[in-house]
């Protein structure tokens, strides 16, 4: 399905296979990383692998989309395949790191995440994204290059087609407009966001949208935890500093409590 997708997005087979294979190195070369940082110490979960890889494929899809764009643009310019990818990597390189630096950034912020698993997530999502953001500058631009043109059929890019097209694309359209007057597109875009935000809005069950607010087994359950054993939460790991077998006795009434209704 994914195969698919990057086909009808991409509209050629091998440009839609490249971004895969790309993935795929990365993939692997971020989890032997990974391995290396597990024997150091770090606690690195099932949940934090399938995350990281989803952001792993969905980045470097969204890079080599915009990579290839340029790379295109320039292959109408100029029949050398490296020079095209030298011009086209002038105008993407930056923007690439300066996007993988500002995820990077965020991920790095998980760091001081108070809830332990989150702070898990930094470490491996930032090293992802910095393994990523090499690989954008490097092993995409040196894969696209290497196939050329090629890489492009059916819509295979000559040389001088922009100026034998005298039709504008609607893409060419909306950016001579938004460049020709900014303000009025920031006015127009950021009105059409207030009125969609006022009216748009999701009405979720009041479980949902309040899960906390519920008065279930754990909600219920707090108050003994704090009265008998002074504990900071309703976790038994945290909150009990009795002996283990007072522990589980407190755990095995408020199981009973909540599943039997135990007076």
């Amino acid at each position: 399905m994914i195969l698919v997708l990057l086909i009808v997005i991409y509209r050629s087979p091998l440009l839609a296979l490249i971004p895969l294979v790309v993935a795929g190195m990365v993939y692997g070369g971020v989890g032997q990383l990974l391995g290396l940082l597990g024997r150091g110490g770090l606690v690195i979960s099932k949940q934090t692998v399938s995350i990281m890889s989803i952001l792993l494929f969905a980045v470097i899809t969204d890079y080599s989309l915009f990579i290839f764009s340029r790379y295109r643009e320039e292959l109408k310019r100029y029949e050398n395949k490296w020079e095209a990818m030298k011009q086209a990597m002038r105008e993407a390189g930056l923007p690439v790191l300066f996007s993988g630096g500002t995820v990077l950034a965020a991920m790095l912020v998980l760091f001081f995440a108070k809830l332990g698993d989150y702070r898990n997530f930094a470490p491996t999502f930032a090293l992802a994204m910095a393994v990523i953001m090499i690989a954008s500058v490097t092993l995409i631009p040196a894969l696209f290059t290497l196939f050329g043109r090629k890489a492009f059929w059916p819509n295979i890019p000559r040389v001088g087609e922009n100026k034998a097209r005298r039709r504008r694309t609607f893409w060419e359209t909306v950016a001579r407009f938004v460049v020709a007057k900014p303000r009025l597109t920031v006015a127009v875009i950021g009105a059409l966001l207030v009125v969609l935000q006022h009216h748009a809005r999701i009405a979720l069950p009041r479980r949902v949208a309040n899960p906390f607010r519920q008065r279930g087994g754990r909600a219920s359950g707090r108050p003994y935890w704090r009265r008998h054993f002074f504990g900071r939460s309703h976790f038994g790991g945290d909150v009990c500093r009795a002996d283990d077998s007072a522990c589980a006795t407190v755990v095995y009434v408020w199981i009973s409590r909540r599943h039997w209704h135990f007076a």
